[in-house]
């Protein structure tokens, strides 16, 4: 017996043609579709010195002494953050800061393309919430006048499905006019554009809390949330999807480690070279509407309708690329693309030909 709901569900998806699926993952396919920017998962392997499972959550017996040197030896002196605490993911980072940082009585305001992790955070925290429209500082003003009890504004740094940056110094400015906490997640800047954005534009003072991901660029599993001392003790102690885990693996945490000791290597440093070598080349050339020109690693190639997507999707497996269709409803309806990932392993030539299947499909 199977409950009415979940087959009522899955017929919605199937007849509006937006139902999910595992992906085949072909080997020899040229790589537009990952997140691992710097080819950094290749070049980090496992020693095997370090236990492979943690026993326990951090509070109780998981707490290895690698966390210690992560956390307080490495993070918050490569950040300029006072204090820095590690989770399993991007998503338990996201949703463990936001379900707890803000009370009844104060008010969350969101950028309207922020990741699904932080909405699901502040769905399940107790506070007030609002959106502002995508990067504009006017809209976020606005709601700034009229808001509530103490003020959290939550961005991304460079938009995971848009590729495109926030005006974080406008935004930080915002906030401090307006006595706001200012968090940024910053999983798509770092590694792209050197530690960061924050970094690159030296607003340390100015952001209360930064989330540094290290599945894309740095190639490996996990996050860390940056900021004072009080939020990693209060996170401690009020971060229920931190608490009530097991902690991650010690060997896990010690492959975060060795990322940080990569980038910060001359080859580390060629490898981000390369890569934005490779987003100025994508970015040349004649202009076409359904081409974005994005100066992050983040590419879409847009094309309307679930169907159209899909069809593109396919054509250009067919061609030898791997890259994946970006579909309602995780986008909006109307903005369905392409989402293409680049990435210092790939060539100029590689992107040439990306992009001659891709102008074919739509010469059709």
């Amino acid at each position: 017996m199977i409950p009415r709901n979940l087959e009522e569900k899955l017929a919605e998806r199937e007849r509006a043609g937006n139902v999910r699926s595992l992906p085949v993952l072909y080997p020899g396919l040229s790589d537009f579709s990952g997140n691992d920017y710097l080819g950094f998962s290749g070049a980090l392997t496992m020693d095997g010195h370090l236990p492979a499972g943690s026993t326990g959550s951090r509070l109780i017996s998981g707490n290895h002494p690698v966390f210690y040197k992560l956390e307080n030896e490495i993070l918050p002196d490569f950040h300029g953050f006072e204090a820095a605490l590690f989770f399993g993911s991007g998503y338990t980072a996201n949703t463990g800061l936001f379900s707890c940082i803000a009370g009844r009585t104060d008010t969350i305001l969101y950028d309207e393309k922020v990741h699904a992790s932080i909405r699901d955070g502040i769905r399940t925290g107790l506070s007030k919430a609002h959106a502002f429209r995508h990067n504009s500082p006017k809209d976020l003003e606005t709601r700034l006048q009229r808001a509530e009890g103490q003020v959290f504004v939550a961005v991304e740094s460079v938009y995971s499905m848009d590729g495109d940056l926030a005006p974080l110094r406008e935004i930080a400015a915002l906030c401090g006019r307006y006595k706001a906490f200012l968090i940024v997640d910053e999983a798509h800047a770092l590694g792209v554009f050197g530690k960061g954005l924050i970094d690159a534009y030296q607003l340390q003072k100015a952001v209360f809390a930064a989330v540094f991901t290290y599945g894309k660029a740095f190639g490996v599993h996990g996050a860390a949330v940056c900021g004072p001392e009080i939020l990693k003790r209060f996170l401690l102690n009020f971060s229920r999807p931190f608490i009530y885990t097991t902690a991650p693996a010690p060997e896990s945490v010690q492959r975060v480690i060795d990322a940080y000791t990569l980038f910060s290597s001359e080859e580390g440093q060629r490898r981000c070279a390369r890569l934005n070598e490779r987003i100025a080349y994508w970015n040349t050339g004649p202009v076409f509407s359904y081409f974005s020109r994005n100066p992050s690693a983040i590419q879409c190639v847009y094309i309307k309708g679930n169907e159209a997507a899909r069809s593109l999707e396919k054509e250009l497996q067919r061609a030898g690329f791997s890259v994946k269709a970006i579909l309602h409803p995780t986008v909006a309806e109307g903005e369905e693309r392409i989402r293409i990932s680049l990435g210092a392993a790939r060539s100029e030539a590689e992107i040439d030909r990306l992009k001659q299947v891709i102008h074919n499909f739509f010469a059709l």
